[in-house]
């Protein structure tokens, strides 16, 4: 930290300031008091309009990137509002993030989306059974279809090793022998009868 008037007649090589290469804003960056000089304000998540916000911020917030449903899946915190253009997704390509999960906003009629996503039941041992649960939206009013269900199986909480339970296609799971100290969880995609059919699969968290 450089404290106020500890840097007197520094002169400045205008030929090689770098204006790329950095990186992406991590906290609040800023420049002068506002009072006896201009202020400039860098922040990771800009909120006022005096902010300002760096190239990455803009491109990935105030345009629709393109990226495949596997890569929106994978963003660990895509933002609220957050645009998407899903290059594999079917008629609903542009995407928006709300609410915890993607919705398509680019056709007439919105997907469907699934929230409060989870499971119920105690693991103590083989033969239990869970029942996953979740409730359906869709903003149009389209009822649901037949929404389509899949179970995982992890070494942990954190999610390492998981990978799709074979044949595991029901709301409701019966812990088997191989899911003996593994961590299970339940996904599901929802459907519309109407409009757009198809929603974004959605795990438990």
């Amino acid at each position: 930290t450089i404290g106020a008037s500890k840097v007197t007649n520094a002169k400045l090589d205008k030929s090689n300031i770098p204006l790329s290469g950095f990186g992406n804003a991590a906290t609040d960056v800023s420049i002068g008091d506002g009072t006896t000089n201009y202020k400039i304000t860098n922040v990771l998540d800009p909120t006022d309009d005096q902010d300002v916000a760096t190239k990455y911020y803009v491109n990935n917030y105030a345009f629709a990137q393109p990226m495949s449903e596997t890569q929106m899946l994978g963003l660990s915190s895509p933002g609220e509002g957050r645009l998407a253009f899903c290059t594999d997704c079917g008629s609903g390509s542009l995407m928006l993030y709300y609410n915890g999960s993607w919705i398509s906003v680019g056709t007439a009629n919105a997907s469907p989306y699934a929230t409060s996503v989870g499971q119920t039941g105690t693991i103590l041992k083989a033969t239990e059974t869970l029942t996953g649960e979740y409730v359906y939206n869709d903003v149009d009013g389209d009822p649901q279809a037949v929404s389509t269900f899949k179970w995982y199986r992890a070494d942990d909480n954190t999610g390492t090793g998981e990978a799709v339970i074979t044949g595991a296609t029901s709301s409701t799971y019966t812990i088997q022998v191989a899911d003996v100290s593994k961590f299970l969880r339940f996904g599901v995609t929802p459907v519309a009868g109407g409009g757009v059919g198809q929603g974004i699969h959605v795990k438990a968290s």
